[in-house]
């Protein structure tokens, strides 16, 4: 029988397409270790677990974790991809660390930054934003030793601390975020809080529910609107809200329910739009009271207790805004000097009529047909009131 020759064509057969995790440079000087992004992440989240105690750092996107010895400097920094697909970053601390944590997301794209830092960093926390929209987020108590910045960019960025019981050893500075709630009971800022929106057209909103300010609280808005709301929280200092230059819509600052400010308060507004500022029946306000809200169309509402001396609406008559004060105290507040400068529109000043009216009342209406209503039993000088 004849022997056939078989032949076959040698060809070189492509592999399937090998998946790369995002990779890092890791730079370590001893002090500090700086982690810097190379490649985008495969899939939407990336994580980052930072084990100072082991000396360890894990990166893991949907390609699985990816471990590597990285010493135990004190301080971190992680500057991520600008323009990274993914849209969810976790930076989980799990071990304490003593120096500080610098996250730089740096994003050219909307994404969430997600922290758990329970275990606590020695020093300062450090939040960088970009030019697309950032939101930040605790996952577990915040436990900073030192100080916290979060810094935002020109798009609408939020900051969540809605987990119970975070404390912030030092202060707390906000900067270009848009959206800030701290609206669980038991958080802590050791010192001031600062928040600053200055040449920013976002609406913003800082809400504080059961928080616990050591300093002072500092609000500086933009050139849209703002709501502040305190509700059973404690500023041991002043509270300063200036409302930046809104040109229309309904700024705010509510303090509500048992908040109590140590110190004295001091709000400025615009020429445009509506401005309101409420103490609630419950509140309590230590400290000293000055308004100088602008030709906007203002309410000022005091219902709650004020033990400070002096309560001042206004710097002259110029204004053109309308004004609403109603200055009815609960028991147990002082009798402060009361002085206001009302504009050239339609004013009313409303006294309530409990015991607590002023000392002494000095209140130039300006011009336009105003109104006084409830009980004037103390001195007073009524300027311009038809």
């Amino acid at each position: 029988m004849q022997k056939k020759n078989w032949t076959r064509r040698l060809a070189l057969e492509s592999l399937e397409e090998r998946a790369v995790p995002a990779t890092f440079d890791i730079s370590n000087t001893g002090v500090n270790l700086t982690l810097t992004q190379k490649t985008g992440t495969l899939g939407t989240t990336l994580i980052i677990t930072d084990n100072p105690t082991a000396g360890t750092i894990t990166f893991e996107d949907q390609v699985g974790p990816v471990t590597y010895p990285v010493g135990t400097s004190s301080n971190i920094t992680i500057n991520y991809l600008a323009n990274d697909t993914a849209t969810t970053y976790n930076y989980n601390l799990a071990s304490m660390r003593s120096g500080s944590v610098v996250l730089n997301p740096l994003n050219s794209t909307t994404r969430t930054l997600n922290i758990d830092a329970a275990a606590g960093i020695g020093t300062n926390l450090t939040v960088q934003g970009g030019t697309a929209a950032l939101t930040v987020a605790e996952t577990t108590a915040l436990n900073v030793g030192g100080n916290a910045a979060f810094n935002g960019g020109n798009a609408n960025d939020t900051l969540s601390l809605g987990v119970a019981n975070s404390v912030i050893g030092g202060s707390l500075t906000i900067n270009k975020f848009n959206t800030v709630t701290a609206n669980t009971t038991g958080d802590v800022i050791g010192t001031n809080l600062s928040f600053n929106d200055s040449g920013e057209f976002t609406p913003n909103t800082l809400t504080l529910t059961g928080a616990r300010v050591g300093g002072t609280v500092n609000y500086i808005g933009g050139s849209n609107t703002d709501a502040i709301t305190l509700t059973d929280t404690i500023v041991g200092q002043s509270l300063t809200v200036n409302f930046g230059t809104q040109t229309a819509g309904t700024s705010s600052l509510g303090i509500m329910g048992t908040s109590s400010v140590g110190g004295s308060l001091g709000v400025t507004g615009g020429n445009l739009g509506t401005q309101t500022v409420t103490l609630a029946a419950t509140a309590t306000l230590n400290g000293n009271a000055t308004f100088n809200l602008g030709n906007a169309t203002n309410t000022v509402t005091f219902n709650g207790t004020f033990t400070g001396s002096s309560f001042t609406y206004g710097s002259s008559i110029t204004g053109g805004g309308t004004d609403t004060v109603t200055y009815n105290l609960a028991a147990g507040s002082g009798r402060a000097r009361f002085t206001a400068y009302l504009g050239a529109m339609a004013d009313t000043v409303n006294f309530g009529t409990g015991a607590t009216n002023p000392s002494y009342a000095y209140i130039d209406f300006g011009a336009g047909v105003d109104v006084l209503t409830g009980t004037v039993n103390f001195p007073f000088t009524f300027l311009n009131l038809p």
